[in-house]
């Protein structure tokens, strides 16, 4: 489970509790990988349907997807019913973070595997990411 996951079930507080929708358990229910992303626009028309079916019903919902880029969180945003945007940015040391994905992956834990090169640019992103966020009309939560 993913450090998104564990804080969208344990702590984001909503009553009734949050839907999470997990981009990467939607790529392993369609493809059986998480890690095959051959099918990302089927992949985020699941992710966009469970949300909005969940906001419709007056549920919140946090959305597990990694360090999205802005053109893809744009896109998903504008096609779901009104709601306030909050968005929850994960940072963390680099080395630490590769290292606990690598010992997972080793220990066989199933969970995408990202590259070295993939984490350092995402971890060069995630610089980027809060103006752009606040741009967007998500607020930020510590």
């Amino acid at each position: 489970v993913s450090t998104q996951s564990t804080w969208g079930a344990r702590g984001f507080v909503a009553d009734p509790p949050a839907t999470i929708v997990c981009v990467d358990d939607i790529r392993k229910e369609l493809t059986g990988d998480c890690n095959n992303r051959q099918h990302e626009e089927e992949v985020w028309q699941i992710a966009r349907q469970e949300a909005s079916t969940a906001l419709m019903a007056g549920v919140a919902v946090v959305v597990d997807a990694e360090n999205l880029a802005s053109d893809i969180r744009r896109d998903f945003v504008r096609e779901l019913p009104p709601c306030r945007l909050v968005a929850k940015v994960f940072r963390g040391d680099l080395g630490t973070a590769k290292q606990r994905i690598n010992a997972e992956l080793e220990a066989g834990t199933e969970r995408p595997s990202v590259p070295d090169t993939e984490m350092e640019a995402m971890a060069a992103a995630l610089e980027q990411c809060e103006p752009a966020l606040l741009e967007e009309g998500f607020a930020l939560q510590d």
